[in-house]
């Protein structure tokens, strides 16, 4: 059964929350503000990853194909932002992936999709900025995977990361 890519999203935030203890939130007002758990970490799927080699930041994001963009992931009053699929992730401080959507803003790398905004880069790259990375030996979503693009992580470090 081919799964939307709102469930996979549903799926993978209940299968982190259960490997690494975190409590979800079931309140619209909160996600929105201060992201999926209760410790206000942001819980990200990314679906081409295994595939790919490559995460995908999202910066903004629409509720419907072509809509009015407004800021998300990283941009929200969350404290950690985990980004993987169900074999590894990353964790990152938001502000250090918003200096990577900025330096992706400033060098025309910013990919526009028909509900989201956002930078592609590769996991290896990213593994260097982040706070911590988990692994696990399953795979419970069965995922599907695409093509992407990168961006420079040198270009990034020209500005520097906040302390």
């Amino acid at each position: 059964m081919k799964r939307s890519s709102d469930e996979l999203g549903s799926l993978y935030e209940q299968y982190i929350a259960a490997q690494l203890s975190l409590v979800l939130v079931n309140d619209r007002e909160w996600q929105l503000k201060y992201g999926d758990t209760t410790c206000k970490t942001e819980i990200k799927y990314d679906r081409k990853l295994h595939k790919t080699g490559n995460l995908y930041i999202e910066g903004a994001e629409s509720r419907r194909e072509g809509g009015a963009l407004v800021l998300s992931g990283p941009h929200k009053e969350c404290i950690t932002y985990l980004i993987g699929d169900c074999s590894r992730a990353l964790t990152f401080n938001p502000r250090v992936l918003c200096l990577v959507l900025q330096n992706a803003k400033l060098t025309n790398s910013l990919k526009r999709t028909l509900t989201s905004c956002g930078v592609t880069m590769p996991y290896i790259e990213l593994k260097s900025l982040s706070l911590e990375e988990y692994t696990w030996d399953t795979n419970p979503l069965h995922c599907e995977h695409a093509n992407s693009f990168q961006v420079s992580i040198d270009d990034i470090m020209e500005y520097g990361l906040p302390t």
